[in-house]
């Protein structure tokens, strides 16, 4: 005799797709951080020189 009743084992559950639109977001919120630390890490290695030493030097 066959069980016919369904174990969980038994149960295919298929891939779901992740929408386009959920990775765009990710992928900006990512590309917005980079960018966010380039500009805090700019602006702390400009503080050494000022313009106004670099004419004076050359």
């Amino acid at each position: 005799m066959q069980d016919t009743y369904m174990g969980i084992e038994d149960i295919e559950i298929p891939e779901v797709p992740i929408p386009a639109r959920i990775l765009a977001e990710k992928r900006a919120e990512i590309r917005r951080a980079k960018r966010a630390a380039e500009r805090k890490q700019n602006s702390k290695s400009r503080r050494g020189i000022s313009r106004s030493s670099v004419k004076k030097a050359s």
